[in-house]
């Protein structure tokens, strides 16, 4: 069932996501044209979160991500060692934005897709090579900076943003506010220190594709210590520069 997660638009991140932070794996992914996750059975406190109660037992998942050209630059064939990608510097707030269209794609295709007893939840993903926060890069947390959804999303009960590898943050419907889940506190690399939200989720990543990917290409897989491409963090004064300009792509 697991394979059949869209690997290139990081739906089995979703998956991981979804499955650590409610304590469930799903029950049903898209085969057919349905929705792209459901999970069922989750525990009184998981549940609430995702807008499930005594009569509402499943949560659907429709998961978006959100389009830029590292995904595409990375599988074409010439690509080889030794090439390198360059990507600007935003601000959360900015990629938060941009990211309402795919949100409220997310929305539509979850009301044409369930029904009353299914509520409705929502995943970003946020590939870092193609929209870097400079929040992400000096580990900050998120949830304060984001602005509630809009009254059109009301029926929504929570959405969630992957900005990966390093940080998701959720919207509850429930308690009407962002919350942090991963931070990407920690010290990645460092043998001494406790892992980070990031080296647990590039693991978990790499572990789900040697199971289930049957050898195909990651584009994930970059974040990985032993990854095709090596991250370099853009020189202090760049990264204070950009953080003084708020400059946009």
């Amino acid at each position: 069932m697991l394979a059949a997660l869209d690997l290139n638009s990081g739906e089995h991140i979703a998956a991981i996501v979804a499955t650590a932070f409610l304590g469930a794996a799903p029950t049903a992914v898209d085969v057919d044209g349905s929705v792209d996750m459901v999970f069922t059975n989750l525990s009184p406190n998981c549940a609430l979160t995702v807008g499930c109660d005594e009569t509402v037992t499943a949560a659907s998942f429709e998961v978006k991500s959100m389009r830029g050209e590292f995904r595409r630059f990375f599988n074409q064939r010439s690509t080889k060692i030794g090439d390198s990608y360059e990507t600007s510097i935003r601000t959360i707030t900015d990629i938060a934005g941009e990211a309402q269209t795919e949100i409220r794609r997310a929305a539509d295709a979850l009301r044409a897709k369930t029904d009353s007893a299914q509520s409705r939840n929502i995943m970003i993903i946020v590939h870092s090579f193609e929209h870097l926060a400079i929040e992400v890069i000096e580990r900050l947390f998120l949830s304060h900076l984001l602005a509630p959804p809009g009254d059109d999303l009301d029926e929504i009960a929570s959405i969630w943003m992957v900005l990966y590898p390093s940080h998701v943050v959720r919207w509850e419907r429930s308690r009407q506010r962002w919350v942090n889940l991963g931070t990407g506190a920690g010290t990645i690399g460092d043998p001494d220190a406790i892992d980070s939200f990031g080296d647990v989720l590039t693991a978990s990543e790499q572990l789900f594709c040697e199971t289930y990917c049957a050898g195909r290409q990651s584009a994930w897989a970059v974040f990985r210590e032993d990854g095709l491409l090596s991250w370099r963090q853009p020189p202090e004064s760049s990264i204070r520069r950009q953080r003084s300009r708020n400059v946009t792509p």
